[in-house]
């Protein structure tokens, strides 16, 4: 974990079979939903409806889901009622941990996210982690599928306003200021640069290396077990793997 959580609900390629497609459709229904309702549902004036609009229109989810996400969220469609929440918890070890959750029922969701949590040696902590994070825009940029070279980006990401730029393994992480995420993105796009994921993300101030192996494992697994809960949307850490 390199600045954010690599625990994200959204890993499918874009090569779904039905069951997959109808999964991801739907978890992307309910941000929109929360994004419109919360910021209106002009994508030039909702920076978080942007992105999500975005992300969706990558896993070639149709203009019309999209429109009736949109139109649900802000009332025009009856539907159910989702709530976006932030649960900040601590994981196995005292690890900090933010989980960003859409239900349509919070007090289930809470309960039995809280549990998972103690079950697995954790708790949740309200108004005790959320300090630890920061709000950004994080684009993922691979050397693998990209022809331009780690300089080349760097120098690129820079000239367009990244606030941070991080390098693991093969793999470039661009951080922005939220309000210029999508800003910055097209701008790489224009230039040649292909994207491999990006979001808006709570990327930790300092981060905690882990380095015992059993350790790790433990915190992979309990990572994994949020992961496979249909209402958990995202999952932040400070922990580096």
């Amino acid at each position: 974990m390199a600045g954010h959580s690599k625990w994200h609900n959204i890993k499918y390629k874009k090569e779904l079979k039905d069951t997959q497609r109808a999964k991801i459709f739907g978890k992307f229904s309910r941000m929109i939903m929360v994004a419109a309702r919360e910021g209106g549902r002009d994508p030039e004036k909702n920076e978080k409806l942007r992105a999500v609009i975005e992300k969706a229109k990558e896993f070639n989810m149709p203009k019309e889901n999209i429109e009736r996400a949109i139109k649900k969220g802000i009332g025009e469609i009856e539907g159910r009622q989702i709530e976006c929440l932030l649960l900040e918890g601590l994981a196995p070890g005292g690890v900090g941990v933010l989980v960003e959750v859409l239900t349509d029922n919070k007090n289930r969701s809470v309960a039995e996210i809280r549990k998972l949590f103690e079950k697995e040696g954790g708790k949740l902590a309200g108004g005790s982690v959320k300090w630890m994070f920061q709000k950004k825009g994080r684009i993922s940029i691979s050397l693998k599928e990209n022809q331009k070279s780690r300089d080349e980006i760097f120098l690129l990401a820079a000239d367009l306003g990244a606030e941070d730029i991080k390098e693991k393994e093969n793999e470039i992480e661009i951080f922005t200021p939220s309000e210029k995420l999508i800003e910055v993105k097209n701008s790489l796009e224009k230039k040649g640069i292909k994207i491999s994921d990006f979001g808006l993300d709570f990327v930790p101030k300092e981060e905690t290396e882990i380095k015992e192996e059993s350790f790790r494992q433990k915190l992979k697994n309990f990572f994994s077990l949020l992961d496979e809960r249909d209402d958990v949307q995202d999952i932040f850490s400070n922990a580096l793997l």
